[in-house]
């Protein structure tokens, strides 16, 4: 029976008898109501039934090789995410791949789904090939042959996915068999590569001179392995150890660092030359201290004068002429509170509550006008100090970013658990509170906020910054407050004498994904520390966690400035002493090749024990061991000095003293 004729015997002739029964139409329109609503109840119930089983893995989920590893071991023992039987997805190979679509003969993935042959096929730019060239090394380096006729990977660009994201997907059987890493962008395919070996190889990045490779097996499985887009559009480090290393940037996800700019990495996000902050100085050519230069030290100008903004306009022309291929520049205030208060600014701040206000209307208005040449262009400007709480009556423009700096907030208690107490010294310098709440308001007017954030004593750089307990979480916070952009700024003057090696790269951990849980946070912490220490690093973690513990039980806030033994007394150092010796002496012993890292960390200690126990002999030799290392005391001039030069309370033969970290906060008195 042909299809014409078995349509009219079985589908046309009885439908038109039944049109012809009385009722029949509402009975027919019943049935077609059946028909068509049926179908759908069944998907939707087969749907609810396999959604939590078989909804594709994100970044996020897909931390198995984390949470398979113990402190026992610096890599997973086990690489492969948990079974599931997600189809695997419908993917349309660009057209330049399926004319080289290579030969596979089959044997480049065993029965148990282990990867043991590839054969690489990548796009053709030069990120690309570059992403394709680290996939094989790493693979060469876990025994992974490749080579012709192994199981094909395609490594390309895919506009369909979002800036910086990425998706790793695999068909393991088949005509159609191979893996396919996929990014937005040139970042986005680097990211993927690297993902890819750290989910499923067992790859760590920690430093840019250490990394571990696991000897485990590469378990792959149909279906998607790794999607991922980004929680945050800009991350942005500038730790000393990391913040000029591209490759570690690109390793770990920083996409705003202070390394060279390089295609092979997919490029960074990029400020122009001299306008990442402070720069109303030099934009305007203002120079209100009369030093004959004018720059982020200096008052800020008039900002409601139109020679001020003719002149700053003039100035950021000439440097997008000179590169156009910037993202982002910033017109900011000088990094001081000095701002003018002359009739027409009094007003305009009086207009907007703020001189935010003044500021913003200032910066949208430069923003309208380059907005025509430069269409991608994003002016920056700060929320910070007398420009922290957010205006009213205006809005920031859409190409407008509103970096909100954290600089008065208490940094050893989550912002979410802080009550802003006194310090030690009775100044309530911490107002973590005000803090929130202009965040919330900035959020309510402006869909680009970044953050400027703090993560290190920026006057006594060497001694310990308890901060561990409240990073993971404050990070969390700025996520879910919408914030887009992160700068965790560290010490990048020097290497350290502190944890921020550690520090870096659980920051960069956490921009990547500011959801993670408690367990995820300590087992990337517990990684590094076994994988830089040696055998002696539970040592360190004992440190870290008790001194986390302290600082996170004062009944004072502890800020970015604070004397040593403020947030940490002197009695509960004194307390632990011989216990906190024993677990340094312990690491030193088991460091093996490590050692000059430990001995570099454990500077800190030696710090905290040369203020309790002062002793000049001692405190030579530290300060010879500092300057051998080249470590810098603080960032600021005034008091990038030795100990016991700062200190001269306690070793009064040691210099000509110093001047105290900020408006004589020491109770130290140095």
């Amino acid at each position: 029976m042909n299809i014409k004729k078995a349509f009219e015997t079985l589908i046309a002739k009885p439908i038109a008898t039944l049109i012809a029964k009385p009722y029949a139409k509402q009975l027919l329109s019943g049935l077609l109501a059946l028909v068509i609503v049926l179908p759908v109840v069944i998907v939707g119930i087969v749907h609810l039934t396999k959604t939590t089983k078989d909804a594709p893995p994100t970044e996020t989920t897909l931390q198995t090789t984390l949470e398979n590893t113990t402190p026992e071991s610096t890599t997973p023992e086990e690489t492969t995410p948990e079974e599931t039987t997600t189809p695997p997805p419908v993917i349309t190979i660009p057209d330049e791949f399926m004319e080289k679509f290579p030969t596979y003969d089959g044997d480049g993935i065993t029965e148990d789904n282990v990867l043991v042959r590839v054969n690489i096929v990548t796009g053709p730019t030069e990120n690309e090939i570059y992403a394709g060239e680290e996939l094989a090394k790493y693979l060469t380096q876990k025994g992974v042959a490749v080579e012709d006729g192994g199981f094909p990977i395609f490594v390309y660009q895919d506009g369909l996915i979002s800036e910086d994201g990425f998706s790793v997907s695999a068909t393991l059987h088949g005509d159609d068999a191979c893996m396919r890493i996929r990014g937005g962008n040139g970042r986005g395919v680097i990211y993927g590569v690297y993902k890819f070996l750290e989910e499923y190889a067992g790859v760590r990045y920690f430093t840019p001179t250490l990394e571990v490779v696991s000897e485990s097996d590469i378990v792959l499985r149909d279906g998607n392995l790794l999607a991922f887009s980004p929680y945050f559009e800009m991350r942005r480090l500038s730790w000393h150890t990391v913040g000029t290393s591209s490759d570690w940037c690109a390793k770990n996800g920083i996409n705003a660092h202070d390394g060279q700019e390089s295609e092979v990495y997919g490029g960074k996000i990029l400020y122009g030359s001299g306008l990442f902050v402070h720069t109303l100085g030099a934009l305007s050519e203002y120079d209100g201290n009369n030093n004959g230069k004018a720059d982020g030290s200096d008052p800020n100008p008039c900002l409601t004068s139109e020679e001020v903004y003719q002149t700053v306009l003039k100035n950021l022309r000439v440097k997008l002429e000179a590169d156009p291929t910037v993202d982002i520049v910033s017109v900011s205030q000088n990094d001081n509170n000095t701002y003018c208060k002359c009739e027409s600014c009094a007003a305009s701040d009086a207009k907007y509550g703020f001189p935010s206000g003044t500021m913003l209307a200032f910066v949208n208005r430069i923003a309208e006008e380059l907005e025509a040449d430069y269409p991608n262009l994003v002016i920056d400007t700060l929320a910070y100090n007398y420009t922290q709480a957010a205006p009213t009556g205006i809005v920031p423009r859409h190409n407008v970013c509103v970096r909100v700096c954290s600089i008065r907030v208490c940094f050893m208690h989550p912002m979410t658990e802080c009550n802003d107490a006194k310090g030690p010294n009775n100044v309530a310098w911490t107002k973590t509170h005000d803090f929130l709440t202009d965040l919330l308001d900035w959020g309510k007017i402006c869909d680009r906020i970044y953050v400027w954030d703090y993560t290190t004593n920026f006057a006594y750089y060497i001694a310990p910054f308890s901060n561990f307990g409240s990073i993971r979480e404050n990070m969390r916070l700025y996520y879910e407050h919408g914030v887009r952009g992160m700068f965790p700024q560290g010490n990048g003057q020097s290497i350290s004498g502190e944890f921020g090696e550690l520090r870096s790269y659980l920051l960069a951990k956490l921009m990547w994904n500011p959801l993670m849980t408690e367990e995820e946070y300590y087992t990337h912490m517990d990684e590094f520390l076994k994988a830089y220490y040696g055998e002696g690093w539970e040592g360190i973690r004992a440190f870290i966690d008790l001194t986390t513990e302290l600082a996170g039980n004062a009944d004072s806030c502890i800020n970015i400035y604070e004397a040593p033994l403020n947030s940490i007394t002197a009695e509960e150092y004194l307390q632990y002493e011989e216990q906190i010796e024993a677990w340094w002496n312990t690491a030193e012993a088991l460091a093996g090749d490590r050692l000059e890292y430990v001995k570099r960390s454990r500077l800190q200690w030696r710090y905290i024990q040369l203020l309790l126990h002062p002793n000049d002999e001692a405190c030579a030799q530290f300060v010879a061991d500092v300057n051998s290392y080249g470590i810098r005391w603080a960032e600021s001039p005034k008091n990038n000095k030795p100990l016991n030069e700062m200190f001269t309370n306690l070793y009064p033969v040691g210099g000509a003293g110093g001047d105290g970290p900020q408006d004589g906060q020491d109770p130290m008195n140095p």
